[in-house]
This record gives structure tokens, sequence and C-alpha cells, in this order.
């Protein structure tokens, strides 16, 4: 449930200050600002769809530090790979 308040006050923010959101799209993706805006919008309610429903037990969030192939490969070079 607490993902699904930061989602929604992320897109009240977004809604906000949408003058200057619009111009950062528009430094950022050039002739496609209006159609990244509509995704990150829609985003923003998706995760909060997704995150409030059954009171925010059907989802979760996980965060995870990966590393190269070529770094696992060579961190593991005694192993038989």
């Amino acid at each position: 449930v607490n993902y699904q308040r930061t989602a929604l006050d992320w897109l009240a923010n977004m809604d906000r200050n949408v003058d200057r959101v619009s111009e950062l799209m528009q430094e950022t993706y050039g002739a496609d600002a209006k159609l990244w805006r509509r995704r990150w919008r829609r985003f923003y309610l998706a995760t909060a769809g997704l995150f409030g429903n059954d009171e925010g037990r059907t989802w979760a969030v996980s965060h995870y530090r990966l590393a190269p192939v070529a770094a696992a490969t060579e961190a593991r070079s005694g192993d038989d790979l």
C-alpha cells in the first residue's frame, strides 16, 4: 500500500508541475515528449493499481545487484564452469 501511495504522489507531483515536466520531457524525449508523458502517467497509474490490490499483499518490490556475465565468470574462475 505504501508503494501505491508513492506512485499516486508522483503522479500528483507530475500533474502539479505540468509546465516544468513538459519542458523536461521535451528536452529528454524531443518529438516523442507527449508520448512519453502519457507513458509515465500510465506507469504511475498501473503501479498504484497493482500495488494497491488486495491491500498491497499481491505484489512486492525486490532489489537485486547484478553483475555482467563476464565479471561473474571471472569471479568464479577457480570453479568448474
